[in-house]
């Protein structure tokens, strides 16, 4: 399930590793004999195992781990790409099922919903391990092929680039693996991929990585030190459509667990008793039956 995305990267220096060359096998198969620290673990392998799911086809592997983000920061669990796929119509973003998006499109769509990120081009593996310890979130482009098959594709690939995007969750160093949570494979909830694979794939251009400006990560919430995220997915944080089709203008929102219809209509209206607009432009015929994950159209009144 290639992704044909516009993503570019290049090998790098990095203290720990040569980014430019492969990994030795000794590292792999003793990495204590290689240098490495005890328990050099950077990030929690299941920090996105909840989030998780299944991209709806090729090319949406921006949108599907941007969702993923969003999930993280917001606590709540999205079902698919949806919300973001219409977010990014609505910033005027190509249609991903052509030939993918690149990298950069996300830096303004995560921003749309309050949440500070920036893009960065030639980081090292230890950029990936501070940020990945500091909670933060991070989505990498890399060339697929290396991950799923062991190797480029010179085929389908022939430039050797890289066409796919993914989150990483955790570097284990002792292991010698990396672990993703890879939206474009059925087995990418917590995929272990080895460090010398990962290399190749994630340096298949500039090593490139979008990583949110502050943690996002559920664990972080227990150091004091860290800084909660102040977002959620409301019809509050969302502009309104101005799509020819849509002159009155909507807002979307994505139910949360304890979510009605009322309590709504009360934090966007000002009044509960307005819920009805809300179950009209979402075309639920009965209002007391919504599920978290649902979907909802808010009219703009």
């Amino acid at each position: 399930m290639s992704d044909s995305t516009d993503h570019l990267f290049d090998g790098t220096d990095d203290p720990a590793i040569d980014l430019a060359q492969p990994v030795p096998d000794a590292y792999l198969a003793d990495p204590l004999s290689a240098g490495a620290a005890l328990d050099a673990i950077y990030g929690e392998p299941e920090s996105s195992s909840d989030e998780w799911f299944l991209q709806i086809g090729d090319g949406y592997c921006m949108p599907a781990s941007l969702t993923q983000v969003l999930s993280e920061a917001t606590d709540t669990p999205l079902p698919d790409e949806s919300l973001v796929l219409d977010r990014l119509a609505q910033l005027g973003a190509p249609d991903p099922a052509i030939n993918g998006l690149p990298i950069e499109v996300g830096e303004p769509l995560l921003e749309s919903f309050g949440i500070p990120c920036h893009v960065e081009y030639d980081a090292t593996l230890s950029d990936l391990q501070g940020y990945l310890d500091g909670g933060r979130s991070v989505i990498l482009g890399v060339n697929a092929d290396y991950i799923w098959k062991g190797g480029n594709d010179p085929v389908t690939n022939p430039m050797d680039q890289a066409n796919h995007a993914l989150l990483i969750t955790a570097i284990d160093q002792d292991r010698g693996v990396v672990v993703l949570s890879d939206p474009g494979t059925e087995d990418g909830n917590q995929e272990t991929v080895p460090l010398s694979l990962f290399l190749d794939a994630w340096a298949s251009g500039d090593n490139q990585l979008l990583v949110t400006d502050i943690p996002t990560q559920d664990d972080v919430a227990d150091n004091p030190n860290s800084v909660v995220l102040p977002v959620t997915v409301n019809a509050n944080t969302l502009t309104p459509s101005t799509s020819p089709a849509n002159t009155v203008g909507t807002q979307s929102y994505t139910v949360k667990p304890g979510d009605t219809l009322w309590d709504i209509a009360e934090q966007v209206y000002g009044d509960g008793s307005k819920y009805q607009l809300i179950a009209d432009a979402s075309g639920i015929t009965t209002p007391d039956l919504i599920s978290p994950g649902q979907m909802l159209t808010i009219p703009n009144v």
